[in-house]
Order: structure tokens, then C-alpha cells, then sequence
């Protein structure tokens, strides 16, 4: 955590003189143009491996306010995941008993 506080202080050093150097205030910094390649990029792999091989149950957890590259905020992330788990627990348990089901009867053959 202290490692990525301080690269995030570096960068933004980095940025602040890029600026003073330019004379412009751009709001398109290099990190929120790595964030939204990785978006795309990460959206344009889910969308295509759903479309291919639909999951039997996506949890989508509320992370979208997390950045690609925040990861500090990773007990966050995973306080969503729970979360959204914890609304379809049903859905997982009866995923889970299914394939309980299907296991004891490949066994019995």
C-alpha cells in the first residue's frame, strides 16, 4: 500500500510539471487514458466470453467506482463482491446442489 501512495505521489509530481512545462491543464491525463483502455478493453473480454460461453451465473459486484489501477482500494472491491454474492446466495446454492447432483450420478454409472 505504501508503494502505490507513492507512485501515486510521484505521478502526480510527474503531471504537475508536465503541466508548468506545456502551459495547459489537459483533464485527459495519462492515467485516465490508461483507465479507459483498460475499461474497454476488460468490458470488450467479458462481452465477448459471455457472448461464447455464457456463465451459469455473473456476479456484478458495485465497483465502478474503483479505478483500474486503485489498488489500495482492493478491501473495497472485495466488500462488493460479498456483497453481490450474498444477494444471489440462492442462485449459488442451487448452482452448487446441481452440480453435487450431476457429480453423484456420473459416479453411479
Amino acid at each position: 500500500m505504501m508503494r502505490a501512495k507513492g507512485l501515486e505521489s510521484w505521478l502526480e509530481v510527474q503531471l504537475e510539471k508536465y503541466q508548468k512545462r506545456s502551459g495547459a491543464k489537459s483533464t485527459w491525463t495519462a492515467r485516465r487514458v490508461l483507465d479507459q483502455v483498460m475499461i474497454l478493453t476488460q468490458a470488450e473480454i467479458v462481452r465477448l466470453r459471455v457472448t461464447t460461453n455464457p456463465p451459469d451465473l455473473m456476479l456484478l459486484p458495485a465497483v465502478g467506482r474503483i479505478g483500474r489501477l486503485e489498488f489500495y482500494r482492493g478491501r473495497e472491491a472485495i466488500a462488493a463482491g460479498r456483497a453481490a454474492a450474498r444477494e444471489r446466495l440462492g442462485e449459488i446454492l442451487a448452482l452448487l446442489a446441481a452440480a453435487k447432483s450431476a457429480r453423484d450420478a456420473a459416479r453411479e454409472l
